[in-house]
């Protein structure tokens, strides 16, 4: 069975009705975060960037991405250009620029039902066109280059960064303002202060002689009971790098090696030489017995020792606020018996300065350690006291290598004093100049040689201490004069009872006089041995001296 029915003509739909498309309601941008001028913060107390709030970028109020098409209505055709204020990719917006082409739309024809109002449409069959007529619809467009003058399209690039969380900066470096530093070739913005020197220092004296007839006077007894020790020969040693001078003895019998190594400490003992006193403690001996002939030797150290291991409790702290240098090595030694002479104010003294919180920190050190890290620090050493419980903090060169005759010396020898002599060449770059900074704290100081002018840098220094420009400078010095070219001279020299320089201790700027003033010459004592045969009569300090050339 079939069914049929004939199709039926539509009924004209009312164009007036017909839904079209509508603009859509612009979102407010009142509620759009603009960029203004930030204010002015001072540097001085700015804290570092941490990590960014986050924040939402889901409610914000700014413009979608619709597109936006125009209306049929107006017989023009169909236009997807996108919306001045519609789908602008706020990711990659630029600023203002001038649009390459220009949109003009050319109608080639548009349809016109032939001879009536309506378009009839016929779907028994092919469409066909009444009478000859044709519908034709030509939807394209032409596209001209934009005529010079044509306006601009602007875009608003105030929705073109969206809101988001800042990357983290590393606050672990932080760089504070500090002093600035000259920029090579040019003068400085400043004056520079050029170090002022010293006052003169009281010359040393001696009596030159033709010769020198001696008699040794030495002695060794205890501290506590001034109990004589029968000794043969000795030997001391002192060297400017340790807090620790070294001593040894040989003993004539066994009740003298019983006497210092039969008690629960370490003895203490006073060594005399013609008239100058050095006092050391006993730490350890040996006996023994061959041939049957017994031998008993012992060997000691400096009081000075006590400040350190394997004496001294080990301590471990963080400065918790700003300290003092030298007061924080004064409350170290409270109760320890050792008095710090450390003075400063001027140029051959060693500086003391401020260390902010958190710079010094260690974990078990002596008190000695702890001092000479913060010496170490400015290039200073430290120089034990052999005649009473105290420690000096002084600069390595008490006086500039360079400027060794800017003041007088600490000790006089004259050739006539000395039976041997040796002489090396230390070849040293020749550096003039060398910044030196500290690391989390402090500045960057540039150290140069005033007479030659800094014209060769040395490699940079750095050291978590140096929180201050006198500290900076102090150790720049110090460096500079290792870069100093020097001679190593040894003299082995007399030690006299008076009339002559006595006991010459490391740290010492030397003289050597000459019958001819030309040879006169100067240095650091930076070593000496005083070493007595069992005899007694061979008595000589052997000195290791830095001469600069």
């Amino acid at each position: 069975m079939q069914a049929r029915g004939d199709w039926q003509k539509a009924k004209p739909q009312d164009k007036q009705q017909a839904a079209q498309w509508q603009e859509s309601a612009p979102v407010d941008l009142a509620l759009a975060a603009r960029y203004g001028q930030g204010l002015a913060r001072d540097v001085r107390n700015i804290e570092p960037w941490g990590k960014g709030v986050e924040l939402d970028r889901i409610t914000q109020g700014v413009w979608d991405y619709s597109q936006f098409f125009a209306d049929s209505i107006s017989a023009l055709p169909w236009d997807n250009s996108t919306n001045a204020r519609g789908a602008n990719d706020r990711r990659a917006v630029g600023s203002w620029f001038y649009s390459g082409v220009k949109l003009t739309p050319t109608i080639s024809g548009l349809y016109a039902p032939p001879g009536s109002t309506a378009a009839e449409f016929d779907l028994t069959g092919s469409y066909a066109p009444p009478g000859a007529g044709s519908a034709v619809f030509d939807l394209s467009v032409t596209i001209q280059a934009a005529a010079e003058g044509d306006p601009i399209q602007a875009l608003d690039n105030r929705l073109g960064m969206p809101w988001g969380s800042p990357p983290p900066n590393d606050v672990t470096l932080p760089s504070p303002w500090g002093e600035g530093i000259a920029v090579a070739g040019k003068a400085p913005p400043i004056s520079w202060e050029v170090e002022p020197g010293d006052p003169l220092k009281p010359a040393p004296t001696i009596t030159i002689k033709n010769a020198y007839l001696l008699m040794n006077h030495i002695n060794l007894k205890t501290t506590a009971d001034n109990t004589p020790l029968k000794f043969g020969g000795f030997s001391v040693s002192m060297d400017i790098d340790s807090f620790g001078y070294q001593f040894s003895a040989t003993l004539l019998n066994q009740a003298s090696y019983d006497k210092v190594m039969t008690a629960a400490d370490p003895v203490d003992v006073e060594l005399n030489i013609n008239g100058h006193a050095l006092n050391f403690m006993i730490e350890g001996g040996q006996e023994s017995d061959g041939d049957n002939l017994k031998a008993w030797s012992v060997k000691g150290t400096s009081r000075s020792q006590l400040l350190g291991p394997p004496y001294a409790e080990l301590l471990s702290d963080t400065n918790t606020g700003t300290i003092d240098a030298k007061g924080y090595i004064q409350s170290l030694l409270v109760g320890s018996g050792f008095t710090l002479e450390w003075p400063t104010g001027l140029a051959s003294s060693a500086v003391t300065w401020n260390i902010p919180a958190g710079v010094l920190s260690y974990v078990d050190k002596s008190a000695m350690g702890v001092l000479r890290m913060l010496a170490d620090s400015i290039g200073a050493v430290i120089v034990p006291d052999l005649s009473q419980d105290k420690i000096k903090v002084q600069p390595r060169w008490t006086m500039k290598p360079w400027a060794l005759y800017d003041n007088n010396p600490d000790v006089l020898v004259h050739e006539s004093m000395t039976v041997e002599s040796s002489n090396q060449y230390e070849p040293a770059p020749a550096y003039d100049k060398i910044y030196v900074a500290g690391e989390n704290h402090g500045v960057i100081a540039e150290v140069y040689r005033a007479d030659t002018g800094g014209v060769s840098t040395a490699p940079d220094i750095t050291d978590p201490l140096l929180t201050d420009s006198t500290a900076n400078i102090q150790r720049g010095t110090q460096a500079l004069a290792e870069y100093q070219k020097m001679r190593r001279v040894g003299l082995k020299v007399l030690v006299l009872e008076s009339g002559g320089p006595g006991i010459i201790y490391p740290g010492q700027i030397i003289e050597q006089q000459h019958g001819d003033s030309a040879k006169d010459w100067r240095g650091l004592v930076l070593a000496n041995t005083i070493s007595v045969g069992s005899d007694g009569v061979d008595l000589y300090q052997n000195l290791i001296i830095a001469r600069p050339v």
